[in-house]
Formats: C-alpha cells, sequence, structure tokens
C-alpha cells in the first residue's frame, strides 16, 4: 500500500564513480608500462610498437570472447527453438 511504485534505478554519481574507477585502473597500467619502458632503456619506437601490438592481440582476445559467447547463446537458442517446435503438435 505504500510501497515504491517507481523503479530504482542508481544514481548517476555511482555510474561516474565506477567510471572513475575504471579510468584510475587504467592510467595506473599505463605509469606501469611506461617505468618499465623507462628502467630498461627500450627506445621509443620500439616501446610504442611493443604496446601496439599488444594493444591489437587484446582487441583480438576480446573479440574472440564475445563471438564465442554469441556463439554459444545461439546455440542455446537454437536448442531452445528445437525444443519448441518439438513439442507443438
Amino acid at each position: 500500500m505504500f510501497g515504491n511504485d517507481f523503479p530504482v534505478y542508481p544514481s548517476p554519481s555511482e555510474q561516474s564513480a565506477a567510471d572513475d574507477a575504471q579510468k584510475q585502473k587504467l592510467d595506473d597500467a599505463d605509469k606501469k608500462i611506461t617505468i618499465f619502458l623507462f628502467h630498461n632503456s627500450i627506445p621509443f619506437s620500439a616501446a610504442k610498437s611493443m604496446y601496439l601490438h599488444v594493444e591489437f592481440y587484446i582487441s583480438k582476445l576480446s573479440d574472440q570472447f564475445t563471438n564465442a559467447g554469441k556463439k554459444q547463446m545461439s546455440c542455446a537458442e537454437l536448442g531452445r527453438r528445437n525444443m519448441t517446435v518439438h513439442a507443438l503438435p
């Protein structure tokens, strides 16, 4: 009777805090990579090349995981459709 009839959504400040935390993690990772390259005296051109290669392979891996998830979901959906079709007379 006195319940809340309106849906509860997270506040925008909570989302920005999560985004800030993710950005901070990425900044920290970039700093660690920079320190490693500096302390090991790796030339900038080689360092940039290595960084771009790693970034490329990480994006490819994330694409593979995303596509694998889609494939798995589509197989599950196909199974449900087959069961639904067989259930009908």
